[in-house]
């Protein structure tokens, strides 16, 4: 889908995720990854990390959830998959007293930004391109 969308920034793959894309994720401090299995097979998985922002003025200091990837086969969407890895960052935020969730989605993917919305995930900025 991404691939179809916006070829000149993304390329078309097999799998999602490499297994030496998710060793190398794994070794990073402050990263997680939660995968969803059916039949001990992955059918969804979660992306995420924890980020600390010392920014000068304006800015404010924060602290925020960072939503890398949400992937779900396509066999399994619409079942409740996604929900539930949402659910899992939302909960794991909480108990690391993690207030805010953040994440981008591109603006041809309607669908995720209405799943995003029915979680009640909002628009806080847009960042808008032009082809020189």
């Amino acid at each position: 889908m991404h691939a179809q969308a916006l070829p000149d920034r993304f390329q078309r793959i097999e799998t999602a995720r490499s297994e030496a894309f998710v060793t190398a994720l794994l070794t990073q401090p402050d990263h997680y990854l939660c995968v969803a299995e059916e039949n001990q097979a992955i059918i969804g998985l979660i992306e995420f990390r924890e980020v600390r922002v010392d920014a000068p003025p304006p800015l404010v200091q924060r602290r925020f959830v960072a939503i890398e990837s949400v992937i779900v086969a396509q066999s399994h969407q619409r079942r409740g998959v996604g929900r539930g890895l949402m659910q899992h960052v939302e909960e794991w935020a909480a108990t690391q007293t993690i207030a805010v969730i953040e994440f981008s989605v591109y603006a041809f993917n309607q669908n995720a930004i209405r799943f995003y919305e029915s979680l009640g995930y909002t628009v806080v900025s847009q960042r808008m391109a032009k082809q020189a």
